[in-house]
């Protein structure tokens, strides 16, 4: 963004697009106990709207989001394992 600031005028409006969870396009990346970002974030709050994360948002996988991981699984008939892989991604809807 800042190397953008230049070339573009003053009060001009910009939108930025982009994904929690990196470039679109791509497939989502395993999300693993410690790990912190975005794509945690929105695991976190689609997990939450579902009822099985209790927890503050705060985009860092930590012993909450592990259990409520393995909450959905369970619900889900997903291989029981606490990371969010492809399986977890698409039963949420991400």
């Amino acid at each position: 963004m800042e190397q953008l600031y230049p070339w573009v005028p003053r009060n001009t409006p910009v939108y930025i697009i982009g994904s929690p969870f990196g470039v679109p396009g791509q497939s989502h990346g395993r999300l693993v106990r410690g790990d912190r970002g975005s794509d945690v974030y929105e695991v976190q709050r689609t997990l939450k709207r579902l009822g099985y994360y209790e927890q503050d948002l705060d985009g860092i996988f930590g012993h909450g989001l592990e259990t409520a991981i393995k909450e959905f699984r369970k619900a889900h008939g997903l291989p029981m394992d606490n990371c969010v892989d492809q399986e977890v991604y698409k039963a949420l809807g991400l």
